[in-house]
């Protein structure tokens, strides 16, 4: 397995003064400091406030994504990024997503984008670690 070399987190809304962006040294540093903000984000109902983060591996790779937090949600990284590249590699359907949009997206995509998230989620030795929440 390649190791993370670090963590980037860009909190890009809610309240003006935590609108920042933060380096971690690994994953569960990154999830820490979302899930101390929990009660910053949006209450059930009112929406969420975006979070972007970009993983960056040893091997000079990198991944980007997006977590949409909400007050009641417990948000992690890891278990995004898992979520995201399994769906996106087509191994796994999210919970929100019924059949026929989900078919109906796979189509859309090309083979080797679906081609390249399965080789990502290989390389990086990614796994699913027990259910998912639905969203």
């Amino acid at each position: 397995m390649i190791p993370v070399k670090n963590v980037t987190i860009d909190r890009v809304e809610g309240p003006t003064i935590l609108c920042v962006t933060m380096t971690f040294s690994n994953l569960e540093a990154a999830s820490a400091w979302l899930k101390w903000q929990r009660n910053t984000f949006p209450a059930e109902g009112k929406g969420y406030d975006k979070v972007f983060y970009t993983i960056c591996y040893e091997d000079g790779y990198s991944y980007k994504g997006r977590l949409d937090c909400k007050r009641h949600d417990v948000p992690n990284v890891r278990d995004d990024m898992v979520k995201q590249c399994l769906w996106m590699s087509d191994r796994e359907k999210t919970p929100h997503c019924g059949e026929e949009q989900y078919q109906l997206y796979m189509n859309r995509l090309r083979e080797n984008i679906i081609d390249q998230f399965r080789f990502f989620m290989d390389r990086y030795a990614l796994k699913k670690r027990g259910a998912f929440r639905p969203i």
